[in-house]
């Protein structure tokens, strides 16, 4: 997280460098919000565990802006997720609903044609980070133990839009492909759940 944070700090620091060589704006901000296509954990078919994925995501945004259309966005996208199962007892411990958090921080080289209505095309890498899992190991095991490892939060993304100009305002709706490394969830939990490499998303941008 603290490395993700210094290299968004460069670029701004960067973009504000370009601000007497560059004729548009040298940095772009604003927020991005949409709706997933897939969800972020699936449970084992076999299993009576089910689980799903909040309707939306949001986040800011922001862009560092060179010549020729080409730019790098980074963006911060909040994601929220549940599991449970409706009754009864996971071996002999009392089942639990628990529900957990996703920040995404996608890092794009992005490339955009000229003109007020245009079409872009962006990819780069994804980095993710998970919280709210505290009931996870009661909810499987009726153990405490690490449920997710934060190493392999590491993913490949691309996308592509429109880029529409009204004004001082920029709206990018896009959809959005992401391929994440492996499986996060720890043995002991991925026989149960697991986290779902593929990831689709529809998005719109604000940016100004």
């Amino acid at each position: 997280m603290k490395n993700i944070c210094t290299f968004l700090f460069f670029l701004l620091a960067a973009g504000a460098g370009m601000r007497p060589a560059l004729a548009q704006k040298p940095i772009s901000i604003g927020v991005r919000a949409g709706v997933p296509l897939t969800d972020l954990i699936e449970a084992d078919e076999r299993s009576d565990i089910f689980s799903g994925t909040r309707h939306y995501t949001f986040g800011p945004t922001v862009s560092v802006n060179f010549p020729a259309g080409i730019s790098v966005q980074a963006d911060a996208l909040y994601k929220r997720f549940s599991f449970g199962r409706p009754g009864g007892f996971v071996g002999n411990f009392p089942a639990k609903d628990t529900a957990g958090n996703s920040w995404e921080f996608p890092v794009m080289l992005k490339w955009t044609a000229p003109g007020k209505v245009a079409p872009f095309v962006n990819a780069g890498a994804s980095f993710r980070n998970w919280s709210g899992f505290d009931q996870i190991g009661n909810f499987v095991t009726g153990q405490d133990f690490d449920e997710v490892d934060d190493s392999k939060n590491v993913g490949f993304v691309a996308g592509g839009g429109l880029a529409i100009k009204l004004g001082a305002v920029r709206i990018s709706p896009e959809i959005r492909f992401t391929r994440w490394g492996t499986n996060n969830f720890a043995d002991g939990v991925k026989n149960l759940l697991e986290t779902n490499r593929n990831q689709a998303e529809v998005l719109v941008g604000f940016t100004f």
